[in-house]
């Protein structure tokens, strides 16, 4: 009996030591995070700028072949396309490259009231308005813009992706899988000329989980959603990151929705919703590359843990895989969460020679602090979690009483937010609103009422 009372003495010792030991250190990673803007960057005291610099040194890097899907250009049949309530003439065609449809330039500045002034480069004004067009990238009244496609020339004809006529001329492009229909209208948002107030205060990150082509997100209707989401972000001077899972499985369905083979139409309005997040200050990011294994669903399942996917080979798989959908597709991603956060730490040193920044906790013990590794990764976590049960009122309370030093990151799954969101289409204009219900209107308002700055992930690393 004595015996057994010692060792429950001491088994009592010993976990009260490892709580002790435990507290010290969630304490200390709990208090490192505090970022703030300021004139314009962000700023961390926290972040080990110099361990940063390191990163060249250990970068494994990733980088896919050219093939057949960044090549082949080829006209597509059987799009009914109006354009400002007016169907495409017969005599016009689309040209579809790397699952981005293009349409004939003649054709928009005749609608849009454009004139042409120079050929060589391709100089176009309406107004005060002068557009300079390279083969990547567009001078707009001197500001730059980056094509999500490029200026292609086919028989002597120009042409430009929907997603950069959208951005360049303000319009929002409506889908219909079913009718095999586009239609393009005007947009009340000028996003060139919108004035994007860069303020200084503390800083915050929202990241929207398990965006994939699947599911919800799959919809003609709900993609228009997610567009009227991003303009109402936009503007509210919202930047944002997305977790993007490349590629969606549903085995119990038979369901495989490979976005390199399956160049189905819902897919091409899927790349034209992310280029259309990135033209509203979004920042992608990969969030495995199927986010399941075995039977399950993605978004459900996890692919890396220390039983999946364990050895080298099979991490660096899922991780390169993951990349080339993205570098084959011209989606820029910067950084990398693994599903659920169950990689091991072996894992995720792999991820980390291709992805400077991991968007998740450094590890059980460091689960709120900001870390920065000898090799020069940066781990952003996510403090303030997420909404639970629908309600954003305990997320909101973190934000309007914030504890000392916590950063403010939190990830929300934009599927929730559907019902929230009123889309319609009046005289030829795109009208979104998010209703008053909307848990997104919530925790934006609560942002944007105390004065928080919302930034991009790889500001962070790009902070002075």
């Amino acid at each position: 009996m004595r015996k057994f009372k010692k060792i429950l003495i001491y088994s009592l010792i010993t976990i009260l030591i490892l709580g002790i030991g435990y507290g010290i250190t969630f304490y200390f990673s709990f208090f490192q995070g505090t970022c703030t803007v300021e004139n314009g960057k962000a700023v961390n005291k926290y972040i080990n700028q110099s361990k940063l610099e390191a990163y060249s040194k250990y970068n494994r890097g990733f980088k896919v072949s050219t093939n057949e899907i960044n090549k082949t250009v080829s006209e597509v049949k059987g799009i009914n396309l109006k354009f400002i309530g007016k169907p495409m003439p017969k005599d016009y065609i689309i040209l579809e490259k790397g699952y981005r449809y293009y349409l004939p330039l003649d054709y928009i500045f005749k609608t849009l009231g454009y004139k042409v002034e120079d050929t060589n480069p391709l100089k176009i004004t309406k107004g005060k308005k002068e557009i300079l067009l390279n083969n990547d990238s567009a001078l707009i009244n001197g500001k730059e813009y980056k094509f999500r496609g490029e200026l292609l020339n086919k028989d002597s004809k120009n042409y430009l992706s929907l997603s950069d006529i959208e951005y360049i001329f303000s319009l929002t492009a409506v889908f219909n899988k079913e009718k095999n229909s586009i239609d393009i209208l005007n947009s009340h948002l000028d996003k060139i000329n919108y004035k994007d107030k860069v303020k200084n205060g503390r800083a915050a990150l929202i990241r929207f989980e398990d965006f994939t082509a699947g599911g919800s997100l799959l919809t003609d209707e709900n993609q228009s959603k997610m567009k009227g989401m991003f303009d109402y972000l936009y503007k509210n001077n919202i930047r944002f990151n997305i977790a993007w899972v490349p590629h969606y499985k549903n085995p119990k369905d038979n369901y495989d929705n490979n976005l390199l083979t399956n160049k189905d139409l819902s897919n091409i309005f899927f790349i034209n919703l992310l280029d259309y997040a990135i033209n509203s200050n979004a920042e992608i990011g990969l969030h495995g590359y199927t986010h399941q294994a075995n039977d399950s669903i993605s978004t459900v399942g996890s692919e890396l843990t220390s039983k999946i996917n364990n050895t080298e080979k099979e991490t660096r798989a899922v991780v390169e895989n993951a990349i080339s959908v993205a570098n084959k597709l011209n989606i820029p991603v910067t950084f990398f969460e693994s599903p659920h956060y169950h990689a091991t730490k072996k894992q995720k040193d792999i991820i980390g020679e291709y992805f400077q920044i991991l968007y998740e906790p450094y590890s059980v013990l460091y689960y709120t602090g900001i870390e920065t590794t000898n090799k020069g990764n940066l781990y952003i976590p996510t403090p303030l979690g997420y909404v639970h049960d629908r309600d954003p009122e305990p997320l909101i309370k973190k934000l309007d009483n914030p504890t000392p030093n916590l950063l403010a990151s939190m990830f929300y799954h934009p599927t929730i937010e559907l019902e929230y969101i009123d889309v319609k289409v009046k005289d030829n204009y795109f009208n979104s609103d998010l209703t008053s219900e909307s848990i997104l209107k919530k925790i934006v308002t609560a942002l944007n009422e105390k004065g928080y700055s919302t930034i991009n992930a790889s500001e962070m690393i790009e902070s002075k």
